[in-house]
């Protein structure tokens, strides 16, 4: 059967048959690397902080980030499908492509009523922080073991991590520039 009677009968067009992907450029797998391995090291950073830490533009990290298969909400509903999902009102958890998804997976979801943010909000993102870039990631037998752990932790939190309410700078920076 000829190539063109077989596109004819998959509907598809003959010059479709013929295509070649050209794959990423040497550029973008240059940047895939280190993308892969600033994530080995804080798998919790977004494209927003991933940019940033590797000075690239966000719509290319957050794109090659996908590509990558590192979405944090496709990776969370691998694990599991939570019942409800609680959030606040932010833009990125209204949106309709995260909604969407939830929805599709079959999760309720559940978000804080509007000015309620500023109820107990440092001591709330600090925990949230320290739950999902350190204690989620870490396994400890002993509550010493635990307590070495965050106390390691902390100096990386303060000295390293960049922080987007700090334009992409750490505590210590603001701290020593104030």
């Amino acid at each position: 059967m000829s190539v063109r009677r077989q596109c004819e009968l998959l509907g598809l067009n003959r010059s479709s048959w013929y295509y070649r992907p050209t794959g990423e450029s040497a550029e973008n797998l240059q940047w895939m690397r280190r993308i892969d391995e600033q994530y080995l090291k804080t798998p919790f950073y977004g494209s927003r902080k991933m940019a940033a830490v590797l000075g690239i533009d966000r719509k290319r990290a957050r794109r090659l980030m996908r590509l990558m298969g590192l979405e944090a909400l496709e990776e969370a509903l691998g694990r599991g499908r939570p019942e409800i999902f609680n959030t606040d009102q932010g833009v990125q958890y209204t949106a309709t492509a995260f909604t969407s998804r939830l929805e599709w997976a079959g999760v309720a979801i559940s978000m804080d009523g509007r000015g309620r943010w500023q109820d107990n909000v440092f001591v709330e993102r600090l925990w949230r922080t320290v739950k999902y870039e350190y204690l989620y990631l870490h396994d400890h037998a002993t509550s010493c073991a635990l307590e070495a752990g965050l106390a390691g932790y902390f100096p990386f939190y303060n000295d390293q991590r960049l922080h987007a309410a700090l334009d992409y700078l750490t505590p210590a920076a603001v701290y020593a520039a104030a």
